[in-house]
Formats: structure tokens, sequence, C-alpha cells
């Protein structure tokens, strides 16, 4: 409840309109339905990603261009489906910079998943 106050109070700043406070928690609602899965499943693809090796680290530029750029996507459809909430493209684009700088830091204290082939992801695997 309170990140979700202060993303409103950003997202006001950035010049979010909407008509009525229905159709206000109705964006609220899809933006979190939308954004926590989709989170969970970029994080799961950086520590995949890194554990095979394609990767440097999991929790580099790459993971703040995609945290980035899913709220983005996420911000853009929803205002493009929703007429009677709307905020400006320069809007969506800080929102979802100071976000994906928030989701970024973050995951910077995350252990790194263990490199493919080693002794820790045999043991993982056998668990």
């Amino acid at each position: 409840m309170v990140f979700t106050s202060f993303e409103f109070l950003m997202l006001n700043l950035f010049g979010l309109q909407y008509e009525s406070l229905w159709s206000l928690l109705l964006f609220f609602f899809i933006y979190g339905i939308s954004e926590i899965p989709t989170n969970l499943f970029l994080s799961a693809c950086l520590k995949a990603l890194k554990t095979l090796e394609i990767i440097q680290s999991h929790r580099g530029v790459f993971a703040l261009f995609l945290y980035i750029a899913s709220t983005y996507i996420i911000l853009h459809i929803i205002d493009r489906w929703m007429a009677s909430v709307s905020i400006s493209q320069l809007g969506i684009f800080l929102f979802s910079l100071v976000t994906g700088l928030i989701g970024w830091l973050s995951i910077q204290q995350d252990p790194t998943p263990p490199k493919r082939g080693s002794k820790a992801f045999e043991a993982y695997k056998k668990s």
C-alpha cells in the first residue's frame, strides 16, 4: 500500500489524469496485476541467463534496461486501453525510469546464481 501511494504521487507528478476514483483504482489494479508477474519473470530469466553464462551478471545494465522497458510497455498498453486514465509518453518514460532504477537497485543484493556445471549447481539440481 505504501509503494502504491508512492507510485500514485509520482504518476501525479508526471501528469497522470483520471476521470474518477474508480478508474484510478482500476488502473492501479491492472498495473499491479501485470507488473508483479512480469518482474518475477524478468528476475527468473536474468538468473537463468547468468546460470547458463549467456550474460555476465543478472544485476547489470541489461537488467536495468529490462526493468525500465517492461514498466514502460505495461504502462503504455494500459494507457492505450483505458480511455478514462491518461498519462503522457514523457510521464510514462520518467515513471518507468524511476521505478526501473528502484527495481534494479533492489536486486543488487541478490545472491549470484551458481554457474551451470558447478558443484553448487549440481547440488541444487539434485534437490
